[in-house]
């Protein structure tokens, strides 16, 4: 996938025409009618309305007015039309259709993501920050191509009649514009980081809201709730001094302008009328004109500034959490990277060696998985057990090295290709916030009931899954809450059962299972593994005595590679010595 923009701007710009396109074009038309007519209408009308009065009896000025007013009540109609297409076009065609493509492929690069990358971000996080930058999107569109095209065409044809009137005029209300908008420029950048602050503070306090949401039974068990409450409220008091700090720029951002154009700019503009109508350089018609149309600016100004406003901390919204949502991607397809052929199984890891942070987390690790073999993976925690599997899935990318499936270098293949012909059953299974169905159903998009049921019956599921309230049917809740951690281990298995990859990787799969469970289970993975490559990370050694062959994990190299029996025969074995250690089967912490 390609890797979007550094900056949202250039975002933005990038999905200008695929999410708004002629329907923008057609916005920024209307926005201009609308907005021209709605507020320099009324200037003109008055002028000539004045003029013609003064100009002529009184007697004919009902016969003046009637006229104007229909014509009035015609284009203003005709202006209300324009204003409710106008936002119609915004909202139906732009808006809301844009904010579900940005959404969408901002979801899409999201999850083309490596494991590291959501190691450190929260899944709420990553939501509220897809949601503030797609929001922000016919938010632009609508500033920029509406109300600021639109006010720049106002102030442009107001800018030619008040020239015609004298050029005093266009000085003064000029002035006042050019320092309502240069004041505007000078605070921006500054309200603008106050609103990223801002963003960035709500964000993170959401993020940890969702952690403990999500981990309910945890704080209610532990009776953590005021706990929690307490450790939130550094991020909560973060949050208020960041939204305090944002309010109050943008107030420093309005108010001085505001107070300049209405107070002392009106004021002497009302001086200047006074003098240029008494020396016969304005008529009273004149008069009538500039102070209205200085009026409708000074509105429109007012209107576009809050609104500007109101955009500025969105955009600071959008601009803090794009810069720490869209990271660039880490693991990437190879150009024209083709998928992975399995025609055996064959895994052959040569000389790989892998580095996390300042650590070698792995070193000179060379082993050779045959096809159909069944590996067993054992050593103390930190080995490297999990490492290696993940990066025989590629979730890392080695430092150096190489893995090859049949031949071909995993980093040559399209990650898909590679994924969909590994099952990988972890220790701790997620579900989806689904039905029993569905989550089985996630092995094999489109299966059949009856292969749902097969797989379930294998993995030991069926029976518990009947006496379910709605059966296959039963939601789960949010990560498979209303199930058991065994339950939830067999719909685990059941999923990796309906993919039938010709791959299988196992990473402590029946921890979680009772003894009884475990050994029906364990049938089935005998089922599952016959012809198919299955590497196996197991504690419990018991579970491996009838692995092919086990290799033995020690300060990230190959320490040991044999059968059960030949490694309890090594005198001072690592394999023999935790099988003497555990208790109950289970490899000791160390």
């Amino acid at each position: 996938m390609r890797q979007l923009p550094k900056k949202v701007s250039r975002f933005f710009i990038q999905k200008f025409w695929p999410c708004a396109g002629w329907w923008a074009i057609a916005y920024a038309v209307l926005s201009i009618l609308d907005t021209v007519g709605f507020s320099l209408m009324a200037p003109f009308f008055l002028k000539y309305v004045v003029a013609k009065l003064q100009a002529s009896d009184i007697s004919a000025a009902f016969h003046i007015i009637v006229p104007v007013a229909i014509v009035w009540f015609v284009v203003r109609g005709i202006s209300v039309l324009i204003a409710v297409l106008r936002w119609a076009v915004l909202d139906n065609r732009i808006r809301y259709r844009a904010y579900n493509k940005i959404s969408s492929d901002l979801y899409h690069y999201v999850f083309k993501q490596d494991i590291s990358y959501f190691s450190n971000s929260m899944p709420g996080k990553i939501g509220s920050q897809i949601n503030q930058i797609s929001d922000s999107f016919g938010e632009t569109i609508g500033l920029v191509l509406g109300e600021m095209l639109a006010t720049l065409c106002a102030f442009a044809i107001a800018a030619v009649a008040l020239t015609n009137l004298g050029w005093q005029y266009v000085a003064l209300i000029s002035a006042c514009i050019v320092f309502r908008i240069g004041w505007g420029m000078a605070t921006y950048k500054m309200v603008v980081r106050g609103a990223t602050r801002r963003a960035q503070k709500i964000n993170t306090l959401q993020g940890h809201l969702l952690d403990a949401l999500s981990n309910f039974p945890v704080v209610k068990l532990f009776a953590r709730a005021d706990w929690e409450q307490q450790a939130v409220m550094p991020a909560r008091n973060d949050f208020e001094r960041a939204a305090r700090n944002s309010h109050f720029l943008s107030r420093i951002f309005w108010v001085p302008g505001n107070f300049v154009v209405d107070a002392i700019g009106f004021g002497v503009l009302i001086l200047l009328c006074g003098y240029m109508y008494s020396i016969g350089a304005s008529s009273l018609a004149d008069v009538s004109f500039v102070l209205a149309i200085f009026g409708s600016l000074s509105n429109m100004l007012l209107g576009f500034i809050m609104l500007f406003k109101s955009f500025i901390r969105m955009w600071g919204n959008a601009v803090g959490s794009y810069a720490v949502l869209v990271q660039p991607i880490k693991i990437t397809d190879a150009p024209n990277a083709p998928k992975l052929n399995v025609t055996a199984g064959n895994i052959e890891i040569k000389n790989l060696t892998f580095r996390y942070g300042m650590k070698n987390v792995l070193r000179n690790v060379s082993l050779n998985i045959k096809s159909g073999e069944r590996i067993g993976l054992v050593g103390f925690s930190g080995a490297g057990k999990t490492t290696l599997v993940n990066l025989i899935m590629r979730l890392y990318d080695v430092t150096r090295g190489h893995i090859l499936i049949d031949g071909q270098d995993i980093r040559t293949v399209t990650q898909d290709s590679l994924h969909e012909n590994i099952s990988f059953i972890p220790q701790e299974p997620t579900m989806f916030n689904r039905s029993l169905r569905e989550n089985i159903e996630y092995g094999k998009i489109g299966a059949t009931m009856d292969e749902i049921r097969g797989a379930a019956h294998l993995a030991s599921a069926d029976a518990f899954i009947k006496n379910t309230l709605d059966g296959y049917e039963t939601i789960v809740g949010d990560r498979g809450i209303k199930l058991s951690g065994g339950q939830r281990q067999r719909v685990a298995i059941a999923r990796a059962f309906l993919k039938n990859a010709p791959i299988l990787i196992l990473d402590e799969a029946t921890a979680a299972l009772d003894s009884e469970t475990e050994a029906a289970i364990q049938k089935s993975f005998d089922k599952l593994t016959r012809g198919r490559t299955t590497i196996v990370i197991a504690h419990r050694l018991s579970t491996l005595r009838n692995m092919d062959r086990i290799v033995v994990l020690h300060h990230g190299q190959v320490a040991e590679v044999g059968t059960h029996i030949q490694l309890l025969r090594r005198v001072d074995g690592i394999y023999k010595h935790l099988w003497e250690m555990q208790s109950g089967g289970f490899v000791p912490e160390k």
